[in-house]
């Protein structure tokens, strides 16, 4: 199946463990529109199939899934084939995820919105999501290695010292005031790239090096501090859910990547924790958003992104709504309208401070790619 590694028997068996059997020749019949559609993914169409993994409303339409399975299969519809649908976007994320593309970890994990979203099939992808983020936080970060190639010496010359030898070379004519131009141009290039290249192997590592140690300090410091970058106030001035939404939010813009370090979880809970009565505590929605003011809320800079991923990222789209319209409960339906979620849904602390941790990468990454 083109440059996807899942064999056959794993494509088929993925249908079986959904409780289907559509039998080898409609199998044949996916294969060449699966390949085709996983080799033009971009962000846009992660959200679209992270949309159909959830079965939540897809408002780009259908015709960039449903038209290409057509082509090898006229009789596929999104009305007959819906359980089927559910199963091959599942296997498209997958199968972006295992070609590194964290952007479709991230997504699905953000919707999932702590288990409020069950999907309709019997799925690990929730698990490879979270491990294949870990795993990309941990590669970030490791040491590299500085290069230790020495530079190199610049090599002799071969045209001659001899100032009188070469005058008399001059002597030939353009051609030969060419050719000796063009050597002494080469040689020059050949020196200055070779030193670039001993310059690079060594200041690419210690860049990487350095941004690494530049987040991990500004991290320290802010968990040390327990202030609020944004609200400008000690955590301790805040309810535990609020103190959670702003730890999220702090976290995700103090990261240096869209994966976030892998001890992401450890620093928020560390960070929150002196805050907090109890991690096994319920906190709804509804309640954690109310605690802030709407001024506080315009304070928190949500990317403009999050307009075209509301359903998405459920608890930023919340604080935009009750910025948007108030608090009380005059936000709730819009909510509800945006997301297709309660504003009933509640989450542990640490669970709270995850969930917009990773929605605030979202964001800054799918404003990005969108931009580049």
């Amino acid at each position: 199946m083109g440059d996807y590694n899942m064999s056959a028997f794993s494509f088929a068996d993925s249908y079986r463990a959904a409780g289907l059997n559509p039998g080898p020749d409609i199998l044949r019949l996916r294969e060449e529109p699966f390949d085709k559609l996983g080799n033009t993914i971009d962000v846009h169409h992660l959200v679209y199939l992270t949309r159909l993994y959830f079965e939540l409303p897809t408002p780009e339409g259908t015709t960039w899934f449903e038209e290409t399975f057509r082509e090898t299969d006229p009789s596929f519809s999104f009305i007959d084939n819906q359980r089927e649908i559910v199963v091959l976007a599942a296997l498209l994320l997958e199968k972006t995820i295992q070609n590194l593309n964290f952007f479709a970890a991230l997504c699905v994990l953000c919707a999932a919105a702590g288990g409020a979203r069950q999907q309709k099939i019997d799925s690990s992808l929730l698990d490879r999501c979270v491990h294949a983020i870990e795993e990309k936080g941990q590669k970030e970060r490791e040491h590299q290695p500085i290069g230790s190639k020495l530079f190199p010496p610049c090599p002799k010359s071969k045209i001659s010292s001899d100032l009188v030898a070469f005058t008399a070379e001059l002597q030939g004519g353009p051609e030969k005031i060419a050719a000796a131009l063009k050597q002494i141009s080469d040689e020059t290039c050949t020196t200055l790239n070779n030193t670039i290249n001993c310059a690079n192997e060594i200041i690419s590592p210690l860049e990487k090096e350095v941004i690494n140690l530049r987040e991990q300090v500004a991290m320290l410091w802010w968990h040390i501090g327990g202030w609020s970058r944004l609200l400008k106030r000690p955590f301790s001035e805040f309810t535990p859910s609020s103190a959670a939404i702003l730890a999220g939010i702090d976290l995700a813009d103090l990261s240096s990547s869209v994966a976030g370090p892998i001890a992401a979880p450890a620093i928020i809970q560390r960070t929150i924790a002196t805050h907090i009565e109890s991690n096994s505590t319920e906190l709804p929605i509804q309640e954690s958003i109310n605690e802030f003011s709407e001024d506080d809320i315009k304070l928190l800079e949500i990317n403009i992104s999050l307009t075209s991923i509301p359903d998405i990222c459920p608890v930023l789209t919340a604080l935009v709504k009750a910025r948007d319209i108030g608090n009380g409960t005059a936000w709730h339906r819009p909510f509800t309208k945006a997301t297709g979620l309660s504003p009933t849904i509640a989450f542990k602390p640490l669970g709270l401070a995850m969930q917009v941790y990773r929605e605030r990468l979202l964001t800054k990454a799918f404003q990005d790619n969108s931009n580049g």
